[in-house]
């Protein structure tokens, strides 16, 4: 009698999610990761690191989500944990008046001085449960729009587009396997590999 059980092909892929502290990059992965929501959540100081499996229908896609520290005295740390990424997420507060400002700047440090043309870049506006709406948003979705990245609305409090988020991550991730040489998408960096940098604070 043949074994029925075929085995899935496994492929990696590390993310990185970065922005000014305080947007609420480690709210949007806890949500993520584990449903939950902190209200007291503490900032993150260097990096930390989270593993997430997921199963399409001949694959299996784990997913190295590095989120790292937004302070700018912390820049040299999240520029060695966002190293081999293969997707980046931007991340703004929403009711900050400075939202394209702060995106243009981490897509300049990390995607055009790091990761190159090569990574997926999206864009995540957070907290806009604390807004009136989508329209004062429209600078942010032209600054999108200009470097050819999906925007998503998000609220890690009200678990507003966090799911869609990674869906669409994973799902860019696995067209992009599929296309390319299956030796990309192996994590090689011993960074990556190692224990993380995980030091938290209170958020001021």
């Amino acid at each position: 009698m043949k074994n029925s059980f075929t085995r899935k092909e496994e492929f990696q892929a590390k993310v990185v999610i970065v922005g000014d502290s305080g947007s609420g990059k480690s709210s949007i992965i806890t949500r993520y990761i584990n449903g939950t929501f902190d209200v007291r959540a503490d900032c993150t100081i260097g990096a930390s690191f989270y593993l997430h499996t997921i199963e399409y229908e001949k694959l299996i896609l784990k997913l190295y989500i590095w989120d790292t520290a937004g302070q700018e005295r912390y820049d040299s740390i999240s520029a060695l944990y966002s190293r081999n990424s293969k997707a980046v997420v931007l991340v703004a507060d929403a009711t900050h008046d400075n939202k394209v400002e702060t995106l243009s700047k981490w897509y300049n440090k990390i995607v055009k001085d790091i990761l190159g043309e090569e990574v997926l870049v999206f864009v995540a506006i957070n907290k806009t449960d604390l807004t009136n709406g989508l329209d004062e948003f429209n600078d942010a979705k032209m600054f999108a729009e200009s470097i050819k990245a999906p925007i998503f609305f998000t609220s890690a409090k009200n678990n507003l587009n966090i799911t869609e988020l990674f869906v669409n991550i994973s799902d860019a991730l696995t067209k992009k396997y599929k296309k390319s040489s299956r030796e990309n998408f192996v994590i090689k960096d011993s960074i990556t590999l190692s224990s993380p940098i995980e030091r938290k604070k209170k958020c001021c």
